[in-house]
């Protein structure tokens, strides 16, 4: 009989701690795996530890992302970011969705019909990025950088640059991150700063009656489903 598959691993590195989860696992059972290694000794060697959670072809909803920061945070391990492999994303960094399969939410309501594209690495100091739609990074967005969309931004990993969503004026546009920390953040003509104490939950910012607004990601109602065809 052959060994039991591994649905959680753990690879560290110099640069920190990679996680893989077996994308075809229940989440549910991932998580009580993950819980009960790291409190044993896989969690007392990498505490402190800076994380890579690699998702494989995976979705995750607001509420899994959340529960795998609570995790995190009560074994004192730092998310950095989220990776996730799928065929596009593989191919290259930079990936134009089409036009005509808009981004939905899980019950199938349209989150946005613009094209998005989608990075697979960190955004550095000096490096811009302007996009006529949407813009997901799979990364960190660091200290000096840009991102530029006319639809929303979402960041699976901190964002800590500046950013404006809804730049041709989209009031309706919205911009998360596992760490919402930038040094400016534009929605449309409304402009606003981190605050001074560090983000708890995963957050999105949005306008509410004339100004932006930061509230947890999980009360988004938010579930980005964002495979489909690429051009």
């Amino acid at each position: 009989m052959g060994s039991k598959k591994e649905i959680v691993i753990f690879k560290g590195s110099r640069d920190g701690l990679t996680i893989f989860c077996d994308d075809k696992a229940d989440w549910n059972i991932i998580m009580q795996d993950l819980y009960i290694r790291l409190q044993g000794k896989e969690g007392a060697f990498f505490a402190g530890a800076s994380v890579v959670l690699d998702i494989g072809q995976r979705i995750l909803s607001p509420e899994e992302v959340s529960s795998i920061w609570h995790v995190f945070q009560e074994n004192k391990l730092t998310i950095n970011s989220i990776k996730r492999q799928d065929k596009s994303s593989v191919r290259s960094n930079f990936n134009r969705y089409n036009k005509e399969k808009p981004l939905t939410c899980y019950m199938g309501n349209p989150v946005s019909y613009l094209p998005t594209l989608v990075v697979t690495k960190n955004i550095r100091s000096g490096q811009d990025i302007t996009f006529d739609g949407n813009v997901i990074i799979y990364g960190d967005v660091k200290p000096g950088s840009k991102i530029t969309a006319t639809g929303f931004i979402l960041v699976l990993g901190n964002l800590i640059g500046t950013v404006h969503a809804g730049a041709e004026g989209d009031e309706d546009a919205w911009v998360a991150a596992l760490r919402l920390q930038p040094g400016q953040l534009r929605i449309a003509g409304y402009i606003t700063r981190a605050p001074d104490e560090k983000p708890q939950e995963p957050e999105i910012a949005r306008i509410n009656q004339g100004s932006v607004v930061v509230t947890e990601w999980k009360n988004s109602n938010i579930n980005l489903d964002i495979t489909g065809g690429v051009n």
